[in-house]
């Protein structure tokens, strides 16, 4: 492999590539959500955006390491769950227990995931 290769690979997952992979895992957590109630409609990119919008704070505070699961992984997670919950709760948009803990759940399993699946593969690469 050239020296440039490799310091690409050591690099990681690019900034905005992982801020997408982190709008995706949200945009997943929303449109299951719906399905478990009854089915995905327009609704889904409501519930969603708090999280959006959060998800992309938490990527304006992680500037390092924010493609590795620790720390800044879950640092952009808890971020994300806190900050959406959050933004739910001043808009009466509902944070039932059961929800807050699914939601913490969920975005941490799919946020955290794409995360080890990527460091598994920079670990093999």
């Amino acid at each position: 492999m050239t020296a440039p290769a490799e310091a690409e690979r050591r690099a990681g997952v690019r900034p905005a590539v992982a801020a997408a992979l982190d709008a995706a895992s949200i945009l997943a957590f929303a449109v299951v959500g719906q399905v478990s109630h009854g089915g995905v409609d327009a609704d889904v990119l409501l519930v969603a955006a708090p999280f959006l919008a959060a998800g992309a704070l938490g990527h304006l505070l992680v500037r390092r390491r924010r493609d590795r699961v620790w720390p800044g992984g879950v640092a952009v997670w808890l971020v994300t769950w806190a900050g959406g919950m959050a933004v739910r709760a001043l808009l009466n948009d509902g944070v039932a227990g059961a929800f807050v803990l699914v939601g913490l759940g969920a975005l941490g399993v799919l946020m955290l995931g794409w995360r080890a699946v990527a460091g598994l593969a920079r670990r093999r690469g």
